[in-house]
């Protein structure tokens, strides 16, 4: 941690080498904005509501506009099974809550459940068409149920019964208890069977696939942990660190199912390359809006922020127990962490405090503005997910940007000059949110203010290095005094 400059030496603002990136910055929001306006179309958003709603909502009020000009109407029954299209939307609301859905088990079991209130519906718009043309003839088959029975009338409900069990039937080839008595009948079995017939071929087809895919990813789970457990005692792992191993390792594929990993889904690899930049600021945005800079750099510099956030950022899994960096660690990949979900505790070098660190707090701020050796230890209470940003990347990407506005130069001194007035850690040290609102009239560098910053560097570097020798003598005597202690 001996260098405050090299953040700031970069080329942060710098026109000739950010001409190009600010021309790339400034394409996705372009096609976004694009896409946006093209929603709001009256002619495209009037034609689309047409043919998704009215088209299916006109036919349901139609019953009710025929009792009230036509009360007289003797097909009226019929006209009531019109309401029945509502079904047509449960195909919509099953998608819908198929796209929210994560986990691999509820989606099979959601398409089963759909295709069996598609099998469900079917039928019973079937038994009530039946239902109505047996009731409405002379000689229709209800007649010669009730003379079967010997009754001269029955309940609602037994009638809609039978004719529940006769459509039923005709998945299965139809029942003998129930005939068509006419042609009108007799037609309508017929194409009732035919429609059946296929309707039966696709259920069975999509129920085989659903329990097909049950099966697999059940075996397939068990199956991996049964080649690890028996690689665990041909190598004679002791039981203490073999149920270490697959507790680390059941907890993963918990994890693994509840979070897809981007890598897995291949699809995402026919996106284009502003898409899918999108599609990481997106995801990514929320996380880093935590800390103060990030949250106002994503306002006032979106253009940076996407590409920061597709080619800089990625997920990393900790297991309990596990140590991200140590005090005194000079990473050759420094990384700013954020924690996504699980817990961590932090140990700070000098003080020996050991303080806790949740979802939405950051740790190793310091790699991101200068070469920085951390203060303390990082060590994963749970199974933690971490939200890294490279640094070198982060000052590569930020640094070919042109800031016409809010420049990461001004944050970076206003960081490295509150570390000398606080104690230095790798957690939150309590100023970030002032110095984030901190504005700098010259913000948009140029070769005029160059000699000014580089006196300020210069003074930056000075101060802190002072700081940072003083802290590390303050470490090692501390370290000293532990191993005379041990010693002892």
């Amino acid at each position: 941690m001996c260098n405050g400059e090299f953040f700031l030496s970069g080329s942060l603002g710098s026109p000739a080498s950010s001409g190009r990136s600010t021309s790339w910055s400034h394409a996705s929001p372009a096609i976004s904005t694009t896409q946006a306006r093209a929603s709001l179309i009256p002619g495209r958003s009037c034609g689309g509501t047409c043919v998704s709603v009215f088209l299916i909502d006109a036919p349901l009020v139609m019953a009710d506009w025929i009792e009230v000009f036509v009360p007289s109407f003797q097909g009226f029954r019929f006209a009531l099974l019109l309401r029945l299209l509502r079904v047509i939307k449960l195909r919509g609301i099953f998608q819908l809550l198929h796209d929210r859905l994560r986990s691999d088990l509820v989606i099979i079991i959601a398409n089963i459940v759909l295709n069996l209130t598609l099998i469900l519906s079917l039928t019973h718009l079937t038994a009530c068409a039946w239902w109505g043309i047996g009731d409405s003839g002379a000689k229709g088959w209800m007649l010669k149920h009730k003379e079967d029975l010997g009754l001269d009338s029955v309940s609602i409900a037994y009638a809609y019964l039978t004719s529940l069990h006769w459509s039923l039937s005709q998945l299965t080839g139809g029942m003998d208890e129930v005939k068509p008595q006419n042609l009108e009948e007799r037609v309508f079995a017929v194409v009732i069977f035919v429609i059946f017939f296929l309707v039966a071929a696709v259920f069975v087809s999509s129920m085989t696939s659903s329990l097909t895919q049950l099966n697999m990813l059940a075996d397939g789970s068990s199956r991996e942990i049964a080649t690890l457990r028996w690689y665990l005692k041909e190598n004679s792992i002791t039981s203490a660190l073999s149920a270490r191993i697959l507790r680390t390792v059941n907890r993963a594929l918990k994890a693994q199912r509840a979070d897809i990993p981007e890598d897995s889904v291949d699809l995402l690899k026919h996106l284009s390359e502003p898409l899918r930049m999108e599609l990481h600021f997106e995801q990514y945005k929320p996380i880093f809006d935590n800390h103060p800079f990030f949250k106002r750099y994503s306002r006032e510099c979106p253009g940076a922020m996407r590409k920061v956030c597709h080619l800089a950022v990625s997920y990393e899994t900790v297991a309990a127990g596990d140590i991200v960096f140590a005090e005194g660690d000079i990473m050759p990949t420094p990384a700013f962490f954020i924690v996504v979900h699980g817990g961590m505790s932090y140990e700070h070098g000098l003080s020996h405090k050991t303080t806790p660190v949740a979802a939405g707090d950051w740790a190793a701020e310091g790699p991101l503005w200068m070469e920085w050796a951390h203060q303390g230890t990082l060590t994963a209470s749970d199974e933690t997910k971490l939200c890294m940003l490279g640094a070198r990347q982060f000052q590569e990407i930020v640094g070919k940007y042109s800031h016409r506005g809010y420049n990461p130069r001004v944050y970076a001194k206003h960081w490295i000059q509150g570390v000398k007035d606080y104690d230095i850690s790798d957690l939150r040290m309590g100023f970030e949110d002032a110095a984030a609102e901190q504005d700098d009239p010259n913000a948009n560098y140029d070769a005029t203010s160059s000699g000014r910053l580089h006196s300020f560097r210069f003074s930056a570097q000075s101060n802190f290095n002072r700081t940072s020798s003083s802290s590390r003598r303050s470490s090692s005597n501390a370290s000293q005094r532990r191993s005379e202690t041990d010693l002892t």
